[in-house]
């Protein structure tokens, strides 16, 4: 089976950290229930402090320092050793694509077919709809609804991982929770 995952709050702990960095290093205070994963959201939340999104995302030592979400590497070993060919599709377009294989093979070693940046990189600007349905894949697995509804819809099954404040408005049904 051809499956994608994707990166931030799937295998990197990513928008509790991104919190936590944020009152940190710069002082601003968000609650981890107000953020979430998208990057238009954030720079409309952030204001005239958005820039410090950028700064972070393309921070080596942030990224690098990123810690594996619960229980991933366990889940990422028992499908690679199902004979499954995994794929990440991540849209994190700021973020240097190096710093991103780095993390990934410092922490699941070279388990991974290959690596996706949605928006750019490799195939042009696509949605992880339109990578999923390049590579065939039988299924995607994700936190972000607009990234599953986006899969979807190109017939690929899906899975909304995780139970974050932001994914729990996915319609029933229509997708494999």
């Amino acid at each position: 089976m051809k499956i994608g995952v994707d990166c931030d709050d799937v295998l990197a702990v990513f928008v509790f950290n991104l919190a936590e960095e944020l009152y940190t290093r710069f002082g601003l205070d968000f609650s981890k229930e107000k953020l979430t994963p998208s990057f238009s959201y954030l720079d409309e939340l952030l204001g005239d402090n958005a820039d410090v999104i950028s700064e972070l995302f393309t921070d080596s030592n942030y990224i690098l320092g990123m810690n594996v979400v619960e229980e991933a590497r366990e889940g990422i070993e028992e499908l690679v050793c199902s004979g499954n060919e995994l794929y990440v599709i991540t849209a994190r377009v700021v973020t240097p694509y190096l710093y991103t294989v780095t993390w990934l093979e410092n922490n699941f070693g070279k388990v991974f077919s290959d690596i996706f940046y949605s928006g750019e990189r490799k195939i042009g600007r696509c949605s992880k709809g339109e990578i999923a349905k390049l590579l065939e894949l039988d299924l995607h697995i994700d936190d972000n609804p607009e990234h599953i509804e986006d899969v979807s819809s190109f017939g690929i099954q899906t899975v909304v991982f995780g139970d974050y404040h932001w994914n729990q408005e996915v319609k029933e049904g229509s997708l494999i929770k």
